[in-house]
């Protein structure tokens, strides 16, 4: 049974402010939005949890809701983080487009939710909301544009600075 936006917004307000307010998916018409609210889920991982690993096979499109991933790679035994992501940054792209198994390691740096997508779902998607997959390839193009040109990614973070009166 599939359940309209309006349900979507009452029963899941993760999926929802995601679907609604992510610059990926902010411009999609409603019924791109349903087909993605139908498509995905939202899965919880905990401090320390491995998203995925790498060299593992692509299975999922990974956008975050909340919480904060680290991709990583490790060479020579050594591990070196890439960047750090957090609500609305999206990743595993690369590897779904080029069925290349995935290049670092994805994992949740504190408690977080992340909205997935299945490999099978993302196609679909793709096939049916061309605006998003025109989007996607631009971002693509500027991340391996960044890899030419600098020769390695650099460390991205972005540092939370909170005021609280005690």
């Amino acid at each position: 049974m599939s359940h309209s936006f309006e349900d979507i917004l009452k029963n899941d307000p993760d999926k929802s402010f995601i679907i609604n307010y992510a610059p990926l998916f902010a411009n999609l018409s409603v019924s791109e939005k349903n087909l993605i609210i139908e498509k995905s889920k939202v899965v919880e991982y905990n401090k320390g949890d491995i998203i995925y690993r790498q060299l593992d096979e692509p299975d999922a499109f990974y956008c975050v809701i909340s919480g904060r991933v680290r991709i990583s790679v490790v060479t020579d035994g050594k591990k070196e983080t890439l960047e750090y992501l957090n609500y609305g940054n999206y990743f595993g792209m690369i590897s779904l487009l080029t069925g290349d198994s995935h290049s670092g390691n994805a994992e949740a740096v504190n408690d977080s939710k992340i909205l997935r997508i299945a490999k099978e779902d993302f196609q679909i998607i793709l096939d049916r909301t061309p605006g998003l997959a025109l989007d996607l390839s631009r971002t693509l193009s500027r991340r391996l544009r960044k890899r030419d040109i600098r020769g390695k990614k650099r460390i991205f973070e972005s540092n939370i600075i909170s005021v609280v009166k005690t």
